[in-house]
C-alpha cells in the first residue's frame, strides 16, 4: 500500500468540495442536478488521487483505517494541522 502522504499538495476533499462550489456559483444562472455535481466532485477527487498515484479504493482504504484506529487518527490529523501550516505560511 503507498505511504499516506499529508503533503499540502495531497489530496484534500474539502479543497476539491469547496472548489467545485466555487465554480458553480461563478456559473450562476446554469443549474447542475446533484448527480452532475456528485460526478464532476468524483472526476476532481480521481485526478487528485492519481497525481498521488492512489487508486480510489486504496484512499478509501487508509481512510477506514485512520479513522478506525485513534492513534494512528491523532497522528494523522497532527500532520495534517503541521502541514496546513506550512502552507499558510509559505503563502503569507
Amino acid at each position: 500500500m503507498p505511504e499516506l502522504n499529508v503533503r499540502s499538495d495531497a489530496v484534500d476533499v474539502e479543497r476539491v468540495m469547496e472548489q467545485i462550489r466555487s465554480r458553480i456559483n461563478e456559473k450562476r444562472g446554469v443549474e447542475y442536478t446533484e448527480q452532475q455535481i456528485q460526478e464532476r466532485a468524483n472526476a476532481e477527487l480521481k485526478k487528485s488521487l492519481a497525481k498521488q498515484k492512489l487508486t480510489v479504493d486504496q484512499y478509501n482504504r487508509i481512510y477506514n483505517r485512520i479513522n478506525s484506529d485513534e492513534r494512528l487518527r491523532e497522528k494523522a490529523l497532527k500532520l495534517v494541522e503541521e502541514e496546513r501550516k506550512k502552507s499558510s505560511e509559505d503563502k503569507s
